[in-house]
């Protein structure tokens, strides 16, 4: 029993990092060099997200500073608040628009790069026959046209979001840790921190595994598609021999 569970982490070890250097080496051809468009766009978007965490605390602030008003019926400062509160509403908006915006080049971005270089390699060398017909390329080129087209579509939507998923709350973070810091000090910080990481702890061990079953599910759809394609496509011989 003992070997075998050693095999089984052995094996799947190299299958993990594998899957590390496949994201790899797709962001790099999806953003070939530090001076390409991308990177530009990727830099733009950082910028864009600061500006948004900076807002989000401006106007938690004066939400603050507006209460504070009412209590101490300072109707100067209350307006004063509520034209703060209509101008950060207008520069949120437009940096909510252009963040949506920013998102959507990256992905048409993402995907003209991927499709020319999937196309590219899958056209050379009678590969699309080899796949289609012959399939002699292995298991991971089954059903190409969901790949191409859906899966392809489905995987630059989520990395242009990879981004800004995982930047902009790492950057509310460091802003919120330092702010709470000084408002209830490191020992409550402390606890709190605690708390969600033992709550993440606990729910992460009760989850099913959501990634192995959209792994599946993108399977079946594509198997799905595969057949009516080929129903489609031999439709005059199987009607003409009634299904068998």
């Amino acid at each position: 029993m003992k070997k075998r569970k050693k095999k089984t982490l052995s094996q799947n070890m190299p299958k993990t990092e594998s899957r590390y250097r496949r994201l790899i080496r797709i962001l790099k051809i999806c953003i070939p060099g530090v001076f390409s468009y991308e990177a530009a766009l990727l830099l733009t978007q950082s910028f864009v997200l600061v500006s948004r965490s900076l807002l989000s605390m401006r106007i938690a602030r004066k939400g603050g500073d507006g209460l504070s008003a009412v209590l101490k019926r300072d109707i100067f400062g209350f307006l004063t608040c509520l034209f703060d509160f209509w101008l950060c509403g207008v520069t949120a908006s437009v940096v909510n628009s252009a963040l949506k915006y920013l998102t959507n080049c990256i992905t048409v971005s993402f995907r003209e790069r991927l499709t020319r270089h999937i196309h590219d390699r899958y056209l050379e060398n009678r590969n699309f026959y080899k796949a289609a017909v012959l399939r002699n390329l292995g298991a991971e080129l089954d059903n190409a046209d969901q790949r191409i087209v859906d899966d392809l579509q489905k995987f630059t939507k989520t990395a242009s979001d990879l981004f800004s998923r995982t930047f902009k709350p790492l950057l509310d973070v460091v802003l919120n840790t330092h702010r709470m810091a000084e408002n209830m000090g490191y020992s409550g910080l402390l606890t709190l921190y605690t708390y969600f990481a033992f709550s993440g702890f606990i729910v992460r061990a009760l989850s099913p595994p959501f990634s192995r079953m959209i792994s599946e599910q993108q399977m079946h759809e594509g198997n799905f598609r595969r057949l009516h394609s080929r129903l489609i496509t031999n439709a005059e011989e199987i009607a003409f021999l009634e299904g068998e």
